[in-house]
């Protein structure tokens, strides 16, 4: 999932630098107040100004659904960065691993995409 993300600096409680490579894993909180280790892949090495990533759960089988809505990256228990999710294009096709609920058909009708663009890989 595209994403882009904005680290908070150490005076707004976040780090004191942002990550200096291209691959930062931690743990994010979703809205639903799970939270589940993520693996960020950077466009380039990230800075204080928003950068876009790659985002993945490192669990592979777990519910990807959750990185369709904003969320934050922790480090313990402080929140160091704010996750938003980028528009999915109109060529691009959301593949999930399981049926939706009805939680993730809200997320995407959040999202304001249409819940006919979800489909299930065969």
């Amino acid at each position: 999932m595209r994403t882009r993300v904005t680290f908070l600096r150490r005076d707004a409680g976040g780090r004191n630098n942002p990550p200096q490579s291209l691959r930062y894993s931690t743990v994010a909180r979703f809205r639903t107040g799970d939270q589940w280790s993520v693996v960020l892949d950077f466009d380039r090495v990230p800075t204080w100004e928003p950068c876009d990533c790659e985002v993945r759960l490192l669990i592979p089988d777990g519910p990807d659904w959750l990185l369709l809505s904003p969320f934050e990256l922790l480090e313990g228990s402080r929140r160091v960065a704010t996750v938003v999710p980028l528009p999915i294009a109109k060529t691009d096709t959301p593949v999930m691993r399981s049926e939706p609920s009805s939680l993730q058909h809200a997320l995407w009708v959040d999202r304001q995409l249409p819940i006919q663009e979800w489909h299930a890989p065969t």
